[in-house]
């Protein structure tokens, strides 16, 4: 198991440099090779998604460019790591799982089309519903910036009811005493906290 968390580690490291450096399909790459080292359930979720999104890349051509973080508004970016020579249990290694799957919804949610948006909501949802396992560490950070990204995918997608009851979910988890705001750059957790103030559905002005 030791083992399989290390190759994972340094997968999702690799990952991690190429989304820095803004090359989010070889990101993919090494993160959909991270993932193939640890549990069966995470393994056939990113392979599942990886097959649809390939077959549907091939129907629909990508209408956005891949986008820098600050032109469509704040996006938490910042890819996650775990400790590679870390001694993890077999319960224990479904966080790390779902650390993989914050990076790789990033790197979809960066490359912008409809498409890759709709991808990183469902990674964000199964990065979430892994972190909750956490024991070994804290995951606070992760849970805060994959609400705040889900949210504003769905805002990107013209989605504002869904985006707001994600925006709602995320303020009442940041006023919970069950999580962390510390582990968070504060620079980070204040645009966190921006993108819920401002959020607002727009209107349409009534015609005369």
């Amino acid at each position: 198991m030791d083992k399989s968390i290390q190759v994972a580690a340094l997968f999702n490291q690799s990952g991690a440099s190429y989304l820095i450096s803004n090359q989010p399909e070889l990101a993919v790459e090494c993160f959909q090779k991270a993932l193939t080292c640890v549990t069966s359930p995470v393994q056939a979720l990113a392979l599942c998604i990886a097959q649809s999104q390939q077959e549907m890349m091939s129907q629909q051509k990508s209408v956005l460019a891949c986008r820098e973080e600050d032109t469509d508004g704040y996006l938490y970016s910042k890819p996650f790591f775990f400790n590679p020579t870390a001694s993890i249990t077999e319960e224990e290694i479904l966080p790390c799982g779902g650390v993989i799957m914050f990076n790789m919804a990033v790197s979809y949610h960066r490359r912008g089309s409809e498409l890759d948006l709709a991808t990183a909501i469902k990674l964000y949802d199964r990065c979430l519903s892994l972190v909750r396992f956490a024991q070994a560490f804290d995951c606070s950070n992760v849970i805060i910036a994959a609400l705040h990204n889900k949210a504003r995918a769905y805002e990107d997608l013209c989605d504002y009811n869904m985006a707001r009851a994600a925006f709602q979910m995320l303020a009442k988890i940041l006023q919970s005493d069950g999580l962390r705001t510390d582990t968070m750059d504060s620079r980070d957790l204040q645009e966190v906290c921006l993108s819920i103030y401002f959020f607002k559905v727009p209107t349409c002005a009534a015609i005369a």
